[in-house]
């Protein structure tokens, strides 16, 4: 198989980012092509629709999404925290594997290149381990990722939800005429 020239490779990163719908000011700051070359790829992919804004990961279920970002880039490129720049290959190959990964996830190339950069300039912080899982995660005022977060909310909400059912069913009492017909529950009974 013939390698792509340096110059031929770089066109090819750019023209699949352009697809998954990175922003055309982003692509700007990696690349000399022209726009023309570019405009016949953008949004091949039909990537989800985002309003701006780079806070979009504070919101509990995105803290996950944000998670999952951290985890692939460590993954496939390496320490997330390192200081240098994002190679549009390397963002190429987190989008991939991202997206191959959790093809059903609200995140677009240009999320995870905002979290990403963000993270690199220091703007959010990533802790290398959580408590209960040892994964990397985005630091959310806790101690464990969101994953561990949820399922420890979920558990104690289960727990809490069970105990007020077993409450119920054994102190209450319902009136004759609620959901029983009392023609079926005399012969039930009987």
């Amino acid at each position: 198989m013939n390698e792509l020239s340096p110059r031929d490779e770089h066109a090819h990163v750019m023209r699949r980012l352009a697809a998954f719908g990175l922003m055309k000011d982003i692509i700007r700051l990696y690349t000399t092509m022209k726009p023309d070359e570019l405009n016949y790829y953008f949004n091949a992919y039909e990537p989800p629709a985002h309003r701006g804004g780079q806070k979009w990961y504070r919101k509990k279920y995105s803290q996950h999404l944000g998670d999952r970002v951290v985890r692939v880039y460590e993954n496939v490129v390496g320490d997330i925290c390192d200081p240098r720049r994002l190679t549009p290959k390397q963002l190429l190959d987190v989008t991939v594997a991202y997206l191959s990964i959790y093809e059903r996830d609200d995140v677009s190339v240009n999320r995870i290149y905002h979290l990403i950069m963000n993270i690199k300039a220091g703007v959010v912080a990533v802790e290398k381990s959580c408590a209960k899982c040892k994964k990397p995660y985005i630091v959310q005022r806790s101690i464990y990722c969101a994953s561990c977060n949820t399922i420890k909310t979920a558990s104690r909400n289960k727990r809490s939800n069970d105990k007020t059912f077993e409450r119920i069913s054994r102190d209450s009492v319902l009136p004759n005429n609620l959901f029983v017909n009392t023609e079926t529950a005399e012969s039930l009974s009987a």
